[in-house]
């Protein structure tokens, strides 16, 4: 009777330690679902920092080469804007700038498509500037990360002439397609600045 005591009270102490398959499962799940739920938010956490970065990548980009167009067509005295569907050259602003000795010189900013660095099959348009004399050939003013989209110039008459510079790019990688969006949810970039000819005042 004692031996049959014992053995009954073994078997209710292991009845009562342990876990159910049923509490296992349960538990299995919740662990899982917490993982992916983690898991997700620290990927979209990356997912908008890297794509803020690139945002903030592409406009600096435009913006450099915005300034660097802008500085030059305040020198200018002249400017001549031409408007091309091309493969390869589709708009070009040149100009006519003297230098401190007065002798003339020309520059173009070209919307040029280049081949992609990664991607030989896939053509990114750039902004390029070229300088005579100087030397300065086809020098790619944007990156190929960031795909021009749009190279405009329109004037505003008056004294001065006053060229209004419409520049917007599409942030892309190194696989031809867009970057995350970013913070902002954008992947477009466009920015707009007016400069006045310098030309007038000779």
């Amino acid at each position: 009777m004692e031996i049959l005591n014992l053995k009954n009270s073994i078997l209710q102490k292991n009845k009562s330690e342990g876990f159910t398959l049923i509490e296992l499962l349960i538990a299995v799940t919740i662990l899982s679902l917490t993982i992916i739920l983690v898991g997700q938010f620290l990927i979209n956490v990356t997912r908008v920092y890297w794509g803020s970065n690139s945002a903030r990548s592409g406009q600096q980009n435009v913006r450099v080469a915005m300034e660097t167009i802008s500085r030059y067509v305040r020198q200018a005295r002249k400017a001549t804007w031409t408007d091309t569907n091309g493969d390869l050259v589709k708009d070009t602003l040149n100009l006519t700038v003297k230098d401190e000795s007065a002798v003339d010189y020309n520059i173009s900013f070209a919307r040029r498509a280049r081949q992609h660095p990664n991607n030989p099959s896939v053509f990114i348009n750039v902004i390029e500037m070229s300088m005579n004399p100087g030397g300065i050939v086809n020098q790619p003013l944007t990156s190929k990360d960031v795909n021009i989209r749009t190279f405009d110039i329109t004037y505003s008459p008056g004294v001065p002439v006053i060229l209004n510079i419409t520049i917007a790019a599409d942030i892309e990688n190194y696989q031809d397609t867009l970057l995350e969006r970013g913070a902002s949810g954008q992947s477009r970039i466009q920015m707009t600045t007016a400069a006045a000819l310098k030309g007038q005042y000779y």
